[in-house]
C-alpha cells in the first residue's frame, strides 16, 4: 500500500487517528485500522482530475464486529505515470488507477 502514497499523508479516521504521517506510517495505521474490518465494496462517486487539486470521493462499505458500516472517503490525488497516488489529503483510505 505504501507505494500508492506520496511522501506525506494526512489521515483523519474519526475517533481513531488524525495527523500527517510518512507513507510508511500511514500504511501501518491503515493496516491496523482495517485488520478487524472486512471491506465489502468501494466505488468512487466523483473524481476530478482537472485543475490544480485533483481528488476522488466515494463510499466504502465494510463489516466490523458483525455490523455492516459505511464511511465517506476523500482522497487528494497526484498522478505518477499511469497511476493515481493519494496526496496529503484529509482522508486517505482509497487508491485509484488512472484510466
Amino acid at each position: 500500500m505504501r507505494g500508492y502514497f506520496g511522501e506525506q499523508v494526512s489521515l483523519n479516521l474519526q475517533r481513531v487517528e488524525s495527523g500527517v504521517y510518512s507513507a510508511n506510517q500511514a500504511a501501518s495505521i491503515l493496516g491496523t485500522y482495517f485488520a478487524p474490518r472486512q471491506p465489502i465494496s468501494f466505488s468512487f462517486s466523483r473524481m476530478s482530475d482537472t485543475g490544480p487539486n485533483p481528488y476522488g470521493t466515494g463510499r466504502l462499505t465494510f463489516v466490523h464486529k458483525g455490523n455492516r458500516q459505511s464511511v465517506q472517503v476523500y482522497v487528494s490525488l497526484a498522478r505518477r505515470g499511469s497511476t493515481w497516488l493519494s496526496r496529503n489529503s484529509p482522508s486517505t483510505d482509497a487508491l485509484a488507477k488512472a484510466p
